[in-house]
């Protein structure tokens, strides 16, 4: 989840499309698209958890 977010952070300017987290995150190995959602769903849950809980990252 830690290259998932880095991914995001480094390349905040722009649409990232699911091809390129495929590719860089997964390097190429088979992927489902529901995988790629639930990464990307279970992120956004961690990140909302400790936004809720009042830390800061």
């Amino acid at each position: 989840m830690f290259k998932l977010l880095c991914f995001f952070f480094e390349h905040n300017d722009r649409i990232i499309t699911r091809q390129e987290l495929v590719e860089y995150i997964w390097q190429q190995s088979f992927v489902d698209d529901k995988d790629v959602s639930r990464s990307s769903a279970d992120l956004r849950n961690s990140l909302l958890s400790v936004k809720q809980a009042g830390h800061t990252i």
